[in-house]
Protein backbone atom coordinates (compact mmCIF):
# COMPACT_ATOMS: atom_id res chain seq x y z
CA UNK A 1 0.00 0.00 0.00
CA UNK A 2 1.39 3.37 -0.99
CA UNK A 3 1.76 6.30 1.36
CA UNK A 4 -1.05 8.16 -0.43
CA UNK A 5 -3.49 5.24 0.00
CA UNK A 6 -2.45 4.81 3.63
CA UNK A 7 -3.10 8.49 4.34
CA UNK A 8 -6.48 8.29 2.61
CA UNK A 9 -7.42 5.25 4.73
CA UNK A 10 -6.41 7.05 7.93
CA UNK A 11 -8.53 10.06 6.97
CA UNK A 12 -11.58 7.86 6.35
CA UNK A 13 -11.04 6.08 9.66
CA UNK A 14 -10.78 9.42 11.47
CA UNK A 15 -13.95 10.69 9.78
CA UNK A 16 -15.82 7.51 10.70
CA UNK A 17 -14.56 7.60 14.27
CA UNK A 18 -15.55 11.27 14.61
CA UNK A 19 -19.01 10.56 13.23
CA UNK A 20 -19.47 7.69 15.70
CA UNK A 21 -18.38 9.90 18.61
CA UNK A 22 -20.81 12.61 17.54
CA UNK A 23 -23.61 10.04 17.37
CA UNK A 24 -22.70 8.80 20.85
CA UNK A 25 -22.79 12.33 22.28
CA UNK A 26 -26.08 13.12 20.52
CA UNK A 27 -27.58 9.82 21.75
CA UNK A 28 -26.50 10.54 25.31
CA UNK A 29 -28.27 13.91 25.38
CA UNK A 30 -31.33 12.53 23.57
CA UNK A 31 -31.53 9.71 26.11
CA UNK A 32 -31.15 12.18 28.98
CA UNK A 33 -34.16 14.08 27.65
CA UNK A 34 -36.19 10.88 27.41
CA UNK A 35 -35.35 9.76 30.94
CA UNK A 36 -36.14 13.22 32.29
CA UNK A 37 -39.53 13.14 30.54
CA UNK A 38 -40.36 9.67 31.86
CA UNK A 39 -39.50 10.69 35.41
CA UNK A 40 -41.63 13.82 35.18
CA UNK A 41 -44.55 12.01 33.51
CA UNK A 42 -44.62 8.92 35.73
CA UNK A 43 -43.30 10.02 39.10
CA UNK A 44 -44.39 13.64 39.50
CA UNK A 45 -48.16 13.37 39.18
CA UNK A 46 -50.32 13.86 36.13
CA UNK A 47 -49.29 16.91 34.05
CA UNK A 48 -51.76 18.87 31.90
CA UNK A 49 -49.93 17.94 28.71
CA UNK A 50 -47.86 14.81 28.04
CA UNK A 51 -45.66 14.49 24.96
CA UNK A 52 -44.23 11.05 24.19
CA UNK A 53 -41.32 10.81 21.75
CA UNK A 54 -40.60 7.18 20.93
CA UNK A 55 -37.33 8.16 19.24
CA UNK A 56 -35.72 9.13 22.55
CA UNK A 57 -35.80 5.54 23.73
CA UNK A 58 -33.91 4.33 20.70
CA UNK A 59 -30.90 6.17 22.12
CA UNK A 60 -30.07 3.70 24.91
CA UNK A 61 -29.71 0.77 22.52
CA UNK A 62 -27.86 2.97 20.07
CA UNK A 63 -25.48 4.13 22.81
CA UNK A 64 -24.66 0.61 23.96
CA UNK A 65 -24.10 -0.65 20.40
CA UNK A 66 -22.03 2.35 19.26
CA UNK A 67 -19.85 2.44 22.37
CA UNK A 68 -19.18 -1.28 21.97
CA UNK A 69 -18.21 -0.82 18.32
CA UNK A 70 -15.99 2.20 19.05
CA UNK A 71 -14.20 0.55 22.01
CA UNK A 72 -13.52 -2.65 20.09
CA UNK A 73 -12.42 -0.69 17.00
CA UNK A 74 -10.04 1.44 19.03
CA UNK A 75 -8.61 -1.62 20.74
CA UNK A 76 -8.15 -3.60 17.54
CA UNK A 77 -7.37 -0.96 14.93
CA UNK A 78 -5.52 1.77 16.81
CA UNK A 79 -3.89 -0.12 19.64
CA UNK A 80 -3.11 -3.18 17.57
CA UNK A 81 -4.45 -5.57 20.21
CA UNK A 82 -6.49 -8.63 19.41
CA UNK A 83 -9.67 -9.29 21.38
CA UNK A 84 -9.08 -12.17 23.76
CA UNK A 85 -11.30 -15.22 24.01
CA UNK A 86 -12.85 -13.74 27.16
CA UNK A 87 -13.44 -10.31 25.67
CA UNK A 88 -14.99 -11.40 22.39
CA UNK A 89 -18.19 -12.91 23.92
CA UNK A 90 -18.58 -9.84 26.17
CA UNK A 91 -18.40 -7.48 23.20
CA UNK A 92 -20.81 -9.70 21.25
CA UNK A 93 -23.32 -9.75 24.15
CA UNK A 94 -23.10 -5.96 24.57
CA UNK A 95 -23.63 -5.41 20.87
CA UNK A 96 -26.61 -7.80 20.75
CA UNK A 97 -28.08 -6.20 23.90
CA UNK A 98 -27.76 -2.75 22.33
CA UNK A 99 -29.46 -3.86 19.12
CA UNK A 100 -32.28 -5.59 21.05
CA UNK A 101 -32.83 -2.51 23.24
CA UNK A 102 -32.83 -0.39 20.11
CA UNK A 103 -36.12 -2.03 19.12
CA UNK A 104 -37.57 -3.28 22.41
CA UNK A 105 -37.31 -0.22 24.68
CA UNK A 106 -39.28 2.17 22.43
CA UNK A 107 -42.07 -0.41 22.14
CA UNK A 108 -42.15 -1.04 25.90
CA UNK A 109 -42.27 2.66 26.77
CA UNK A 110 -44.99 3.16 24.17
CA UNK A 111 -47.07 0.48 25.91
CA UNK A 112 -46.39 2.08 29.31
CA UNK A 113 -47.55 5.49 28.06
CA UNK A 114 -50.66 3.92 26.51
CA UNK A 115 -51.53 2.22 29.80
CA UNK A 116 -50.97 5.38 31.84
CA UNK A 117 -52.49 8.03 29.54
CA UNK A 118 -54.39 6.57 26.55
CA UNK A 119 -56.52 4.37 28.80
CA UNK A 120 -57.00 7.16 31.34
CA UNK A 121 -60.42 8.86 30.92
CA UNK A 122 -58.96 12.15 32.23
CA UNK A 123 -56.71 12.46 29.14
CA UNK A 124 -57.54 13.10 25.50
CA UNK A 125 -55.39 12.15 22.52
CA UNK A 126 -54.32 15.29 20.65
CA UNK A 127 -54.17 14.23 17.02
CA UNK A 128 -53.31 17.76 15.85
CA UNK A 129 -49.87 17.69 17.51
CA UNK A 130 -49.18 13.97 17.24
CA UNK A 131 -47.42 12.51 14.23
CA UNK A 132 -46.01 9.26 12.92
CA UNK A 133 -43.38 9.06 10.23
CA UNK A 134 -41.58 5.78 9.50
CA UNK A 135 -40.30 4.67 12.93
CA UNK A 136 -40.61 8.13 14.47
CA UNK A 137 -43.68 8.54 16.66
CA UNK A 138 -44.83 11.50 18.71
CA UNK A 139 -48.00 11.23 20.77
CA UNK A 140 -49.55 14.07 22.71
CA UNK A 141 -52.09 13.60 25.50
CA UNK A 142 -53.88 16.54 27.14
CA UNK A 143 -56.22 16.92 30.10
CA UNK A 144 -58.19 19.67 28.39
CA UNK A 145 -58.75 19.82 24.61
CA UNK A 146 -58.12 23.58 24.70
CA UNK A 147 -54.41 22.70 25.25
CA UNK A 148 -54.34 20.73 22.01
CA UNK A 149 -52.72 22.66 19.22
CA UNK A 150 -50.99 25.13 21.53
CA UNK A 151 -47.38 23.96 21.51
CA UNK A 152 -46.26 26.63 23.99
CA UNK A 153 -48.17 25.21 26.96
Amino acid sequence: MSLKEETKDKIWIAVGFTAMLMLIIFSFFWLYGGIKDVISHFFQGYPDKVVFYRDQFIAIGELIALVTIVVSAVKVKYRGYKLTDKEQPKFNKLLITGVLLLFALPALTHVAYNIRYANNPAYFYCEEESNWWLYSLTKVYVKDMSLCGDENK
